[in-house]
Parts: structure tokens; sequence; C-alpha cells
């Protein structure tokens, strides 16, 4: 990488697709849907259910939003919640 240290894309045809969403969330954004998470039966849990308790109401109020998506861009991926989830069941039994 340090010897060449720039790409080159080359794309033949019309993209219309949007960018990516960015894939960096911020720390504290990141912490405080884990500990919404964690305030339920994360066993249990899944990103369809995460959106059902008051706990998400709190969160999104906390951040005078109205979907994890307004929060920020990359939370309206659900594969990022689901990843969560799953690191917290993983600590859970871990312990």
């Amino acid at each position: 990488m340090i010897q060449y240290p720039y790409a080159l894309l080359v794309a033949r045809g019309r993209h219309s697709h949007h960018p990516p969403y960015p894939t960096r969330l911020p720390i504290q954004i990141a912490n405080d849907v884990i500990l919404a998470t964690l305030q339920n039966d994360v066993l249990a849990q899944t990103p369809r259910r995460f959106i059902l308790p008051p706990e998400y109401q709190s969160l999104l109020k906390r951040f005078s939003a109205t979907s994890l998506r307004a929060i920020h861009a990359s939370l309206a991926i659900e594969d990022r919640l689901a990843a969560f989830i799953c690191a917290e069941r993983i600590k859970q039994y871990l312990q």
C-alpha cells in the first residue's frame, strides 16, 4: 500500500445507485444502541424486535430522531443492528 497509495476504478455503463452508506458509526451512538439492546433479553432479541420496546423510543427521543436512519445513516442497514445483537449474545454466552 505504501508503494501504490492510489487505486483506479474503471466502470463501464451508467451507475444509478447511490454511494454506499458510511460504515463508521460514532462510538457514542454505538454505545447507546448497545445499551438499549441490553435492556431486553438479548438471547431473544432480533433487529425487528429491537424497535418494539420503549427503550427504542427513548433512544430516538434522545437523538430527536424518528428512526435509526435519522440518527446515523449506517444504522439504516439491518445487518449493523444484527451485528450488535450477535456480539452481545456472544458476550453473554462467554460469561
